[in-house]
């Protein structure tokens, strides 16, 4: 099996016994863990028809872990004050936004990684903003609880209020994905100058 097929597989099969369990509990976190395992499948279903690098694959799945590991346990966790939350947002936004910039420059999707990374940033953070949506409407639906559609630890706002929680966390879902640009930037730094050798070559020709 190639090294990105098998990297998802066991995002998938990770993520789905995590689900399971959660399902047996009965814990809203259930959403949280199938969800994961689906767009890791989907991301595999993608490796059937486009080109997926083992990094890719990587990052991929690393979007979801720190949330779901979080709520295991680190939500909670007095020792971080309850801010979980922040590590959370700027690591799923940086890891997205890594992860869109790869698939576009892998496929060959944009002419340049400016491009590329004007589409994964914005991605992320609309997404982002949309995700704060739904927690808006878990909460009013479920109230105090736990899980994406809870309203609780490691929601800064049950300290300070819903209003500076959604604030903090759009800030850091763009720190994430303006750190993701430049991580980006780095990890293809051999892919961009030759492009940049091709487009010279091409305008000599």
């Amino acid at each position: 099996m190639e090294k990105n097929r098998l990297i998802l597989w066991l995002y998938v099969t990770f993520f789905s016994a995590l689900g399971v369990v959660s399902a047996f509990r009965a814990e809203l976190t259930v959403v949280d863990n199938f969800f994961a395992a689906a767009f890791c499948g989907f991301v595999l279903y993608l490796s059937r028809s486009h080109k997926i690098s083992a990094r890719t694959a990587l990052f991929a799945g690393l979007i979801f872990m720190l949330h779901i590991i979080g709520n295991l346990a680190l939500y909670s966790a007095a020792e971080l004050n309850y801010h979980w939350d922040w590590f959370v947002h700027f690591s799923s936004a940086l890891f997205s936004t890594v992860t869109v910039i790869s698939f576009l420059i892998e496929n060959g999707m944009c002419r340049g990684f400016h491009s590329a990374a004007a589409i994964g940033f914005f991605l992320t953070v609309s997404t982002g903003a949309f995700i704060e949506m739904g927690e808006y409407g878990g909460f009013i639906l479920i109230g105090f609880g736990k899980g994406y559609l809870g309203f609780g630890e490691g929601d800064n706002s049950q300290n300070f209020g819903p209003w500076e929680n959604s604030s903090l966390d759009t800030t850091f879902n763009f720190l994430g994905g303006a750190i993701g640009i430049m991580v980006a930037a780095l990890l293809f730094r051999r892919e961009l100058r030759g492009l940049k050798n091709q487009r010279k070559n091409s305008k000599k020709a």
